[in-house]
């Protein structure tokens, strides 16, 4: 290969490390493949089989690293939404209520973990559902998987003083599942140092930056 092959050879290296946002810890490695690259054509000088079989070797070395770190960081995402998610029970009001018994058995339903029946009773609310009950609902979908609905519920009651805290924390835990890093990160910033979810928040923070 000649002087011009070989700098494009170069620039790929640093355009895929570029483009997949590699952390710090694994730059000494991609260095490391580079250099050796570098080093091994100015050696063989104009052996052309060695200096392919080296270019071979450095790019297949480069795409299993590339391969370890995307896997790795997948396997984060995954342990950091496992780690964060739990079941969050919710107190059962008086709500003095023509719904008030259907109200009180889907709340039951979700705080016994029955999150299908729970989402079920409440959805049969034929008026307008109270907070604390969207609340369970999303609660209940984000624990069924279903994120989608989960984040549209959430958004709608993080314009309430009273769950905007909690909701930009569920809807960041749900970003940062979808790998929606940048958002997961703006989501946590913006809860208040006064919320019960602020130390988790910060926690999660100092993982994903």
């Amino acid at each position: 290969k000649n002087d011009k092959e070989f700098k494009d050879e170069i620039e790929l290296y640093n355009s895929l490390e570029n483009h997949l946002e590699i952390k710090s810890q694994y730059s000494s490695q991609i260095d490391t493949i580079k250099s050796t690259v570098s080093s091994a054509h100015k050696q063989n000088g104009s052996n052309q089989k060695k200096k392919t079989l080296i270019s071979i070797i450095a790019l297949i070395a480069l795409a299993l690293l590339l391969y370890f770190i995307f896997f790795n960081k997948v396997q984060n995402t995954n342990d950091y939404f496992a780690e964060y998610i739990d079941h969050y029970p919710i107190e059962i009001q008086t709500k003095g209520q023509s719904f008030e018994d259907l109200y009180k058995k889907g709340m039951t339903e979700y705080n016994s973990k029955n999150y299908s029946e729970a989402i079920q009773t409440l959805e049969n609310i034929n008026m307008s559902i109270p907070s604390d009950g969207q609340l369970a609902i999303a609660l209940s979908h984000l624990q069924l998987g279903n994120l989608k609905n989960s984040q549209t519920i959430f958004e709608r009651l993080s314009v309430n003083p009273l769950y905007k805290d909690l909701s930009l924390w569920y809807i960041a835990l749900i970003n940062v599942k979808n790998e929606n890093f940048g958002v997961a990160i703006s989501k946590l910033k913006s809860i208040d140092p006064n919320s019960q979810k602020y130390k988790s928040a910060q926690s999660l923070l100092n993982k994903l930056q």
